[in-house]
């Protein structure tokens, strides 16, 4: 009798169970049927998980209170499900993530972890000169931290605008093992010329975890001068069984003169050449057999959409092969380049023009002028302006074969030694048309240096003022913000560039004689020189003032590039002698170079 109950049930047991699973598998069956029932069940449950979670984390941190790794983890979190993504949750969460972080500085101000945090999600509030002491207390950090903050630093000075500091800061941060940054660590070191820097980069780096990672370590190692890097790039992330793309496998054949090696890989690349890149890829090769009417051809077949491109593989060309500039393939880039030039070189005829007018009438109603200099006329002054506009560029092209990039460049990051050498290029040429300057013309009379030496100290003082005042004015209209330029970044690269590869000296000589001597010969030898034989020596000076602040392209210190120019000018006029501008111009630089250096 009790077996027979026991059997009844677990029979009716075993019946519920079976109708009440029936019934829970059809009940959720409906549900699924209902997407937005199912939606609504999901975004209840990411609450209430949220909820616990972000109890959890409070019950802990106050037990815990002097944790600083929870607390950070806890704003993390936070960080986290306040993101677009997870919509939904209570909008209370982002003054939650808020007050972490809030909290955080107020317990723990000076704390690496803190600092590090700070600097990385609020750059945009941080200012270059924050970057600047925050970096330098950061000295006697663990490299673990020093990595992470270098990194955010790196971000702070980017939205700064101050590229170059942000180029550095990605090299300390790949030194300290940071390869997330590695392509901008290798753009700043030969932007300046640093090509053992970007070498040493490549020593010890972490493996790669990510076939991606390894080709773009290749892609990068194949900028450097020397080819033996990008080899042993190549070696080293083969060995770790990546798959390297055949395009950069033939770039490190040709690199390291393993012509047939490269024409092999060339020859796997299906459809060769489908993209812009495999057909840079034939160019190359073209040079490096030196089949330069190929090169032409392939050169000439490049969309003109590519302007960058074809222009770099053009001067690629024409350096290793003049005469081809003339191949019949490449004849209307060549009409175009020769156009351009010769634009370039008449535009200052055009700015000139009606100096000479005025002159004509002048001297049409017996006004006799007297200019500053027996030997300079108008056509030395407009030689001396197209060497300017022209000459000095179409040097630095072929000094430096990356020269293209600058020019296409928004923040262009400036070789000291390519731009050196131009300017001195263009230098030697304007002597052609001072050459005739009488020895009195270049030192003065003897009376008069001690004289010369303290007015241009005392116009180095008047600019130095103007400057003061300038910067003053500057605050008050942009409330503090930032007011550099590309002018001001080509500079301050160049100065930074200069001093960490070849010292002060070298530097000063460059930026401090060779730059002043070059720029006095244009604007105040034969651009003032010119003018003043046509119209009266203070709209000539004011005329090459205006045009020399112009010339620059930095309109917020425009009032101290037109003071310098007119008093330069006054320089001139006042002692008959080219020098004192000079010196007044190489003082001013020497200034800012001397500034720039010290630490």
């Amino acid at each position: 009798m009790t077996s027979t109950l026991c059997r009844c049930l677990l029979i009716c047991i075993a019946i519920f169970v079976v109708t009440a699973g029936g019934a829970a598998a059809s009940d959720d069956l409906i549900h699924l049927r209902d997407g937005e029932a199912a939606y609504s069940e999901f975004e209840a449950r990411k609450q209430v998980i949220y909820d616990e979670i972000n109890r959890r984390f409070a019950e802990t941190r106050a037990a815990n209170p002097d944790d600083v790794d929870l607390a950070i983890a806890h704003c993390q979190f936070l960080d986290l499900m306040s993101d677009e993504s997870f919509g939904g949750l209570e909008e209370s969460i982002y003054d939650q993530a808020d007050d972490c972080d809030e909290g955080l500085k107020l317990s723990w101000p000076d704390a690496p972890q803190v600092r590090i945090r700070s600097a990385s999600k609020f750059y945009s509030e941080h200012t270059s000169e924050d970057a600047e002491a925050l970096w330098q207390t950061a000295e006697t950090w663990p490299d673990a931290q020093r990595r992470e903050l270098a990194y955010g630093l790196r971000w702070v000075y980017w939205n700064a605008g101050d590229n170059h500091r942000a180029g550095a800061m990605a090299v300390h941060a790949v030194q300290l093992g940071d390869t997330r940054v590695l392509t901008n660590a290798v753009d700043h070191l030969l932007a300046e010329d640093r090509h053992a820097d970007a070498a040493r980069l490549f020593d010890g780096l972490p493996a790669a975890e990510f076939t991606w990672q390894a080709n773009q370590r290749i892609r990068q190692a194949l900028r450097l001068p020397d080819p033996s890097i990008a080899r042993d790039e190549f070696d080293r992330q083969r060995q770790d069984d990546h798959e390297i793309e055949p395009i950069l496998a033939a770039r490190v054949a040709l690199a390291t003169g393993d012509i047939d090696t490269a024409e092999a890989l060339i020859a796997t690349i299906e459809g060769f050449p489908s993209s812009l890149e495999a057909h840079e890829l034939g160019i190359d090769l073209a040079l490096a057999r030196d089949d330069f009417s190929q090169a032409a051809e392939r050169i000439a077949a490049i969309d003109t959409e590519e302007l960058f491109t074809l222009s770099k593989r053009y001067l690629a060309l024409v350096r290793l092969s003049p005469w081809h500039a003339w191949a019949p393939s490449l004849l209307p880039i060549t009409f175009v380049a020769v156009l351009l030039i010769l634009a370039l070189a008449l535009i200052p005829g055009l700015l000139l023009a009606p100096a000479h007018h005025r002159g004509l009438m002048l001297r049409l109603r017996g006004h006799r002028l007297e200019p500053l200099f027996a030997s300079i006329g108008l056509r030395h002054a407009w030689f001396g302006l197209a060497m300017m506009l022209v000459a000095q560029d179409v040097f630095f092209l072929f000094v430096d074969p990356n020269g293209i990039d600058v020019l296409f460049s928004d923040d262009p990051e400036v070789s000291l030694a390519s731009r050196s050498i131009s300017a001195l290029a263009a230098s030697l040429l304007c002597l052609l048309a001072v050459r005739r300057l009488s020895r009195h013309e270049w030192l003065g009379q003897r009376t008069h240096r001690l004289e010369g030496l303290l007015a241009a100290l005392a116009a180095w003082g008047a600019v130095y003022a103007v400057t003061l005042i300038n910067n003053v004015v500057l605050d008050f209209y942009t409330n503090g913000a930032d007011t550099s330029t590309e002018q001001t970044r080509v500079i301050r690269s160049m100065i930074e560039a200069g001093l960490s590869d070849y010292g002060l000296w070298p530097t000063l000589l460059s930026l401090a004689v060779l730059t002043p001597i070059f720029e006095e010969l244009v604007f105040r030898v034969l651009l003032l020189g010119g003018l003043t034989r046509h119209i009266g020596f203070a709209w000539a000076n004011v005329s090459q003032a205006i045009l020399f602040a112009a010339i620059h392209f930095d309109l917020p210190r425009f009032a101290f590039y037109f003071t310098m120019a007119l008093l330069a000018g006054w320089l001139v006029r006042r002692y008959r002698t080219i020098w004192p501008a000079i010196l007044l111009h190489a003082l001013i630089n020497g200034l800012a170079v001397t500034i720039a250096s010290q630490p």
